[in-house]
């Protein structure tokens, strides 16, 4: 019933739980922004150096130029990165590449796929410790990700709904026009972010003026 009994039935919890557990003080605690500004330069140099044609962003409430934010939620490509099955292979050895790299930040891992990593990282011991995510994406679907986990979750349904009166289908993968049929045809080359909201007619919106 309480978090003092949990942590006398350690025995009856799984890995996830566990680190919950430990971290949960930690985890409760808001992130300021100041601090996920140092853990993006870490990130972006350390990426950088393994490769310079990755490109990292880190999304949510942090890219909506919140003043604070629950985790750090990162995505990352690269311009050789493309969605086809031949690539899945490429895609495991850069993502694990990109997780051996940010060891100096990452201090658990909660769970770790091809393409996605859910863990904790902590920029020093003075520090608190944090929930940090990681997702690898294929070039192509880059700037629908981008959209997607930058949010909020009330702009993305505007914007999806929009997209759908004007004859598209938008979600985190792709930008598709819808024929007669009703069948989505073939993702739309994307080279910015802006260009979603250019094909779909919808007013740019800056990140920070997504907040609603």
């Amino acid at each position: 019933m309480t978090i003092e009994e949990l942590k006398q039935h350690k025995n009856k919890l799984t890995h996830h739980q566990l680190i919950g557990l430990k971290y949960f003080e930690d985890f409760e605690k808001k992130i300021p922004r100041s601090e996920i500004k140092e853990v993006e330069n870490i990130m972006k140099k350390v990426i950088s150096d393994l490769d310079t044609e990755f490109t990292v962003t880190i999304c949510g409430s942090y890219r909506r130029g919140k003043s604070e934010s629950g985790d750090i939620d990162a995505l990352v490509t690269h311009t050789s990165l493309r969605a086809s099955k031949d690539h899945k292979k490429q895609g495991e050895l850069l993502f694990n590449k990109i997780i051996n790299a940010l060891q100096v930040l990452i201090t658990e891992t909660i769970s770790k796929g091809n393409t996605k990593f859910m863990g904790v990282c902590r920029l020093s011991p003075e520090h608190s410790s944090r929930r940090l995510d990681i997702r690898l994406i294929a070039h192509e679907q880059y700037y629908c990700a981008v959209l997607y986990f930058t949010g909020s979750d009330v702009f993305n349904k505007e914007m999806r709904a929009h997209a759908l009166e004007k004859g598209f289908t938008l979600n985190e993968y792709s930008l598709r026009p819808i024929g007669m049929t009703g069948v989505p045809g073939e993702p739309i080359d994307l080279t910015s972010e802006e260009d979603i909201f250019d094909y779909i007619d919808y007013p740019y919106k800056k990140p920070e003026e997504r907040n609603l």
